[in-house]
């Protein structure tokens, strides 16, 4: 049981990590987005 409780909490960190790094993503284009308008 332990086995696969860690792999989930794995796989859901994985996941979570993921979407930070599409947020993060996204965030630094609309920040780039913005700088070419102000220029």
């Amino acid at each position: 049981m332990a086995r696969n409780t860690e792999k989930h909490d794995l796989e859901y960190v994985e996941n979570k990590i993921q979407q930070w790094m599409k947020w993060i993503m996204a965030r630094k284009l609309i920040n780039v987005e913005k700088e070419k308008l102000t220029w």
